[in-house]
């Protein structure tokens, strides 16, 4: 922490500033990264076309969005990836940002609708809890259960529900996400 030699002359104390900035910095860090593990997994599949990318609407604990992206592994089975910043609607626990994995099961049921499940693990970084620190990492273990319609043209429409149960830091709480994702196919 750098305290300025001139504290007496400014109006507030900078190392307030600083601290703050601090933690700020810390979560914008975690988040590049975060992206950067994203945008690689992303150019090193690019060239098949078993993939998918859109966006996650979710709403149930919090409610948000997920750009979403999925990777089908063999003929049926599927890595989804989620990236997304879930607002809580409450200044006690505030907005989170979260990056969520699920290993999906996919079942044809006619060629254009498809039903998945899967397990898969979930992490968020808060931007605040109930006792007013920041920055928090909150660890979840995750499930996956929808259904999805495949349309003539490169477009996919999904619905699904995604229990989580948190293991870290606070073993067995449990909270239920449903979501409407729409996807470009590539």
């Amino acid at each position: 922490m750098a305290i300025c030699p001139f504290l007496f002359l400014h109006p507030y104390p900078i190392f307030i500033f600083t601290v703050q900035h601090h933690k700020n910095f810390r979560m914008k860090k975690i988040s590049l990264i975060i992206l950067l593990l994203l945008a690689c997994t992303y150019f090193s599949f690019s060239q098949s076309e078993s993939n998918a990318l859109g966006l996650r609407f979710g709403m149930g604990h919090n409610v948000g969005t997920e750009i979403s992206f999925q990777r089908f592994i063999g003929d049926a089975n599927r890595l989804e990836l989620d990236l997304g910043w879930r607002f809580s609607g409450s200044d006690e626990t505030g907005d989170y940002l979260t990056f969520t994995g699920i290993y999906q099961f996919v079942f044809d049921l006619n060629g254009s609708f498809y039903a998945y499940a899967g397990p898969g693990a979930a992490v968020a970084f808060s931007s605040n809890n109930p006792e007013g620190s920041s920055g928090d990492v909150i660890l979840y273990g995750a499930g996956q259960v929808g259904i999805e319609y495949n349309f003539d043209f490169p477009i996919q429409v999904g619905l699904d529900i995604r229990p989580l149960i948190t293991i870290l830091p606070n073993l067995g709480d449990f909270y239920w996400d449903l979501a409407l994702s729409f996807r470009f196919r590539f």
